[in-house]
């Protein structure tokens, strides 16, 4: 899952790809923690859905779903 990112904090223009482990390292003040707000605001809606149901139907969307139910199995 591919994210781009622009004019978000100190970040211009960037990409991020997620895998089934994705570590952000980086100096101070360079958008780690911003890009972690946004992708829980973009997640965290999803972690509730109840129509799962739909989401399994659709290939691109039982993807997303698979990859949520991982990670909220992590925590």
């Amino acid at each position: 899952m591919r994210f781009r990112f622009r004019n978000l904090g100190p970040i211009r223009d960037g990409e991020l790809e997620l895998g089934r482990l994705t570590i952000l390292v980086g100096r101070n003040n360079t958008g780690k923690t911003w890009v972690l707000n946004a992708l829980y605001g973009f997640f965290q809606p999803w972690r509730n859905v109840t129509a799962r149901d739909e989401f399994e139907r659709n290939p691109e969307l039982a993807e997303l779903l698979a990859f949520l139910r991982e990670g909220a199995a992590a925590h």
